[in-house]
Parts: C-alpha cells; sequence; structure tokens
C-alpha cells in the first residue's frame, strides 16, 4: 500500500468510505473490494509513471540543474501540490505537466526558469484545468510555435503583453 494511504486519518477515512459502501445492498460490498483494491494501486501507479517523466526531465536538463541554489521552503511547497496532482488524476498530460513544472525549480537562476510565484500560478492552473482544455492549449501552442524560433515567440509574446496594458 502506498505510504500515503498508511497515514492513520487516511487510513480512517478510506475505511469509513469503504464500510459505508460495503453496507449498500447487492452491490456495495463487491464495490468496496473494488475501491479497497484499485485506488491504492492506481495512486501508486501514478506515483511511479511521474517518477519516470522526472527522471526524463532531469536527463533533458543535464548541466542546467543546480541543487545548491534551491530554496527549500519553495521546493517543498511546489512538491506538495504536484504530488496532490499527481495522486489526484491518471491523465499522462497532467502527470508530465506536474514532472515539468517541479523539475524547473531545479534550474541554474537562467531566463528560462520560473520564478517561485510564476510556477505556484501555473501549478495551481495545472490542477484546476480539464484535460480537454489541456489539449486546446497544446494545440494552440504547437500552431503558435510552427516554425518560430525561442526569441521570435519571446518577441511576439512581449508585444501582445503591451497591446494588453
Amino acid at each position: 500500500m502506498p505510504k500515503v494511504l498508511e497515514q492513520p486519518a487516511v487510513l480512517h477515512v478510506f475505511s469509513i468510505i469503504k464500510a459505508g459502501i460495503s453496507a449498500i445492498p447487492l452491490f456495495g460490498t463487491p464495490i468496496a473490494s473494488l475501491i479497497g483494491d484499485y485506488i491504492p494501486t492506481a495512486t501508486q501507479r501514478n506515483i511511479e509513471k511521474s517518477i519516470e517523466y522526472l527522471k526524463k526531465e532531469f536527463a533533458n536538463l543535464g548541466y542546467r540543474i543546480d541543487i545548491e541554489s534551491i530554496n527549500r521552503d519553495e521546493f517543498s511547497e511546489m512538491f506538495k501540490r504536484c504530488y496532490q496532482i499527481i495522486s489526484q488524476t491518471h491523465q499522462d498530460m497532467k502527470l508530465q505537466a506536474a514532472a515539468r513544472l517541479l523539475s524547473n525549480i531545479f534550474l541554474k537562476r537562467r531566463s528560462d526558469k520560473l520564478n517561485f510565484t510564476e510556477l505556484d500560478h501555473f501549478t495551481r492552473c495545472l490542477d484546476n484545468l480539464s484535460i480537454g482544455a489541456i489539449e486546446v492549449l497544446g494545440k494552440v501552442v504547437r500552431v503558435f510555435l510552427n516554425g518560430k524560433s525561442k526569441r521570435q515567440v519571446r518577441y511576439q509574446i512581449w508585444t501582445w503583453h503591451l497591446w494588453l496594458i
């Protein structure tokens, strides 16, 4: 059983839910059994997938990682938020995005590193957006980036930002 589900409060809530469901005549016991068997393994599978995505992100970032410059309080907060997202979804897009957001906090202080305020904002957005909304945003970004360099994209975003002000 995953460590999260071994915590006393979580175990009690989990047991109460299972007991309540098993009290339903005819269908309750099979559903309670399914909940007891499936939820812990699904959560564990999501955690394992996310760890693999995080390993890939670290491999891609390579020399750009700087463990020494991490603000431990910010990392702790980001980790908790990303872990919450990971434990609540089975969607690969959200699992990958959570791993990418978490890996960003390990970057050296450069222009491609998001500050904590931006990371916090994007983590909250990820938690609240539906999979459909994430797919639409992904398609818009792919169309927008088609054939453009990062410099062109940054300039375009900057000019849109000025236009909106």
